[in-house]
């Protein structure tokens, strides 16, 4: 439930009892649609589960290279901020960042051809990678840098993902105020406090009120099939605890991974094998006191060209407002780490090639944490772990089976649950249909074709919408499709929802 969305508070045999954590950070961008009608649709003790979002005032775009300049600048998220001063805000960044005007320029015509180009010029960007439709080998190192940095620290795109994916994200931050939604103030949120007490539990405990039956904790191992040729469809699945659930029509929310087991010839002739699996780790740090260097607390902060892509919140006041924290503990450090290729400025290795304790140490280093003693400790989700090889080795077909595995270092390797799944210019950006050829299965998830490009939980609810769509009309009942799609004045912005 939620998928890649998860919080919860340590144990109290933990370095940090009562300590809040996340998978990773998460943030809700005002040109979502689909997933604040979800959130105001779910109840809590606030009003509705839109209600708990609380705004970013900035982001804090800081120099994270390996010389460390100092130079940082700031991006103004309040919806009130005209999108042309936004724009010239971060064309300022660029130069600050090195970026020659010549470059800057280039990449203005490329993103506002992006927007006015029409849906054919689209899918011919969506068919190119990023370093060849913008032809990085041409420019300068600064704009490369700046570019693929911010795509890399976002959502973990690399230069050879699709070149639409990563234009549509700068898009979205020039045409903010175009496609918000009623009563935002910020072009980035986020919810005040963990995202499973705002968010996940009302609404697991609003589908069970509504009478969902819900089976947590098992997995979905194989797919009974009735009939032959055109007819052949799913009539049950059959689970790993034994038991077995027959239904009329099928939705697998699962990742292209385990559709590949569960439905091997739907896999073989989609354009997931194509798509790019990236990872993109969440780390916490539990602090006595934050150390004053730290970029403001209204803000996230981009490290750009940080040699592991980091990205970091820090997770207290005003962010977050009356979260409970552990005595002696002034909150948490949130960081998001997606580039794990690149050798580090402490030990001198990859991310893959890092102890745990090591990898805190490279961390902290790259945001510029001096002051250790402030740590009282770290946290990783379960969702990523160092194991021996022999571990992974005896559990690959059980509970390692579908994670991804690093390169073996020292008799190690990182596995991760859960890996960001990446439009390729192969797969391009348009996605999988909701409709397979199988009449009563449907699919959604981040490889869907909706809207959104980029893996998000805007995309996640996307996809559920479709999908209801899709199946109900199949049994013939209706469904609100306002619920799909925003109406929004001003041909130039019409294209975000179309």
């Amino acid at each position: 439930m939620g998928g890649k969305v998860l919080s919860y508070r340590l144990g109290a045999d933990s370095m940090a009892p009562g300590a809040p954590v996340e998978h990773s950070m998460r943030t809700y961008h005002s040109s979502y649609f689909s997933l604040f009608d979800t959130m105001r649709r779910i109840p809590c003790a606030s009003g509705s589960v839109f209600d708990t979002l609380s705004s970013v005032a900035a982001s804090t775009l800081i120099d994270g290279g390996r010389n460390r300049s100092g130079l940082s600048a700031r991006i103004d998220s309040s919806l009130a901020y005209p999108a042309w001063r936004r724009s010239i805000d971060l064309c300022r960044a660029m130069r600050l960042f090195g970026v020659p005007w010549s470059d800057i320029f280039a990449w203005s015509a490329i993103v506002g051809l992006y927007i006015v180009g029409g849906e054919a010029h689209r899918k011919r960007v969506a068919a190119r990678r990023v370093d060849e439709y913008l032809q990085l080998d041409r420019r300068s190192g600064a704009f490369a840098n700046f570019v693929l940095s911010i795509a890399d620290i976002v959502f973990a795109a690399k230069r050879d993902a699709s070149a639409a994916v990563v234009i549509d994200l700068f898009v979205r931050v020039v045409l903010v105020s175009h496609g918000t939604t009623d009563q935002l103030n910020s072009m980035t949120n986020v919810t005040n406090g963990l995202v499973n007490e705002c968010f996940i539990d009302p609404w697991v405990a609003h589908l069970k009120k509504m009478g969902v039956e819900m089976r947590a904790g098992t997995r979905a191992v194989a797919v009974a099939w009735s009939g032959e040729g055109d007819q052949r469809a799913p009539v049950a699945v059959s689970f790993e605890d034994g038991s077995r659930i027959e239904a009329n029509a099928f939705v697998f929310a699962v990742t292209p991974s385990a559709l590949a087991s569960l439905l091997p010839e739907f896999y073989a002739g989609s354009a997931l094998p194509t798509m790019r699996r990236e990872w993109s780790v969440g780390v916490q740090f539990f602090c006595r006191r934050f150390p004053d260097n730290l970029a403001p607390r209204d803000a996230f902060s981009l490290l750009v060209g940080s040699p592991w892509a980091i990205i970091y919140m820090i997770e207290a006041p005003p962010l977050w407002r009356g979260v409970e924290m552990p005595p002696e503990m002034e909150g948490v450090l949130s960081v998001t780490v997606s580039s794990f290729d690149t050798p580090g400025i402490v030990h001198g290795k990859t991310f893959w090639q890092c102890s745990w304790e090591e990898a805190q140490d490279e961390i902290l280093a790259q945001i510029g944490v001096v002051a250790r003693d402030l740590i009282i400790g770290a946290h990783m989700d379960a969702s990523a772990q160092r194991i021996t090889e022999a571990e992974y080795l005896a559990g690959r077909d059980g509970k390692y089976r579908d994670w991804q595995v690093s390169p073996a270092t020292d008799g190690h390797v990182w596995a991760l649950a859960a890996p960001l799944w990446i439009f390729g210019p192969e797969s391009s950006s348009a996605g999988m249909p909701v409709m397979t050829e199988y009449p009563n299965v449907f699919v959604g998830g981040e490889f869907t074709g909706t809207h959104t490009k980029q893996p998000t939980m805007e995309k996640a609810s996307q996809a559920g919408k479709l999908c209801a769509a899709a199946v109900l009309e199949t049994l013939g009942l209706n469904y609100d499709r306002g619920r799909l799609e925003r109406q929004i004045p001003g041909a130039l912005a019409r294209w975000l929802y179309r």
